[in-house]
C-alpha cells in the first residue's frame, strides 16, 4: 500500500472514532437528562424508595446537573471538531436553523 493510502484511512477511522464519541456523549447526556427531571421535594417518596433524604437528593441533583453539561458541552465540542477536520463547517448553519426551527415548533 501507498504511504497516502495508509494516511488516508487511519484518517477516516480517527474521524469515525470522533463521531462515534461525539454520539456516545449525546445519548449519555439525554439518559442523565432522564433522571435529572426526578422531583427533589421533601416529601417526595422517590427518594425514600432509594434511602435517600432530602438533603442528599438535593446533592445528587447538583452533581447530575454539573454531569449533564459536562457531557452536552462535550458532545458539541466533539461535533464541531469533526464538521471541521471533514471541511463540512458550510452545512453547520442549515443544522443549527433546522434545530431551532424545530425546538420552537414542539415546545
Amino acid at each position: 500500500m501507498r504511504l497516502t493510502t495508509i494516511f488516508l484511512l487511519l484518517r477516516s477511522r480517527w474521524q469515525s472514532k470522533l463521531s462515534s464519541v461525539a454520539l456516545r456523549f449525546g445519548l449519555i447526556g439525554n439518559l442523565c437528562l432522564a433522571f435529572l427531571f426526578f422531583p427533589v421535594t421533601r416529601g417526595s417518596s422517590i427518594w425514600s424508595l432509594f434511602g435517600l433524604t432530602s438533603k442528599a437528593s438535593i446533592k445528587y441533583h447538583i452533581w447530575l446537573g454539573h454531569i449533564v453539561m459536562t457531557l452536552f458541552t462535550s458532545h458539541g465540542v466533539c461535533y464541531i471538531i469533526y464538521w471541521i477536520v471533514t471541511k463540512q463547517t458550510s452545512e453547520v448553519p442549515y443544522i443549527v436553523t433546522n434545530f431551532i426551527m424545530i425546538h420552537f415548533y414542539i415546545f
